[in-house]
């Protein structure tokens, strides 16, 4: 199993020695509000059983945070993988040539 916490490094810290997480006062709205997105992907994701799609068996709120509890597949990132096929920089590249056929491609405006 591997569990993925909701902790984003801009808006929210931990407290050396303590399991509750603490928004910054000035990002305690953006905190909040990236923490129920983060539980509502939690949600739409717990429902997809697809091979190429990280099972997610469940989901929970505590400590002041929020966590998925996912099935641990060991390989490569994206990032890890992009760079052994395409080099270094290649996500720049990818986005006008994607590395496996049927691939959508979106490129920022």
């Amino acid at each position: 199993m591997a569990i993925k916490e909701y902790l984003p490094a801009e808006t929210a810290l931990r407290v050396q020695g303590s399991s509750k997480v603490h928004a910054q006062e000035s990002c305690a709205d953006e905190y909040q509000d990236g923490l129920l997105r983060f539980l509502e992907e939690a949600k739409t994701l717990a429902k997809f059983h697809h091979p190429n799609i990280i099972a997610v068996h469940d989901y929970l709120q505590a400590n002041k945070t929020a966590y998925l509890v996912m099935v641990f597949e060991q390989g490569q990132t994206l990032g890890q993988l992009l760079k052994r096929q395409l080099g270094p920089g290649s996500a720049l590249r990818a986005a006008g040539n994607p590395p496996w056929p049927g691939m959508p491609v979106t490129v920022p405006a």
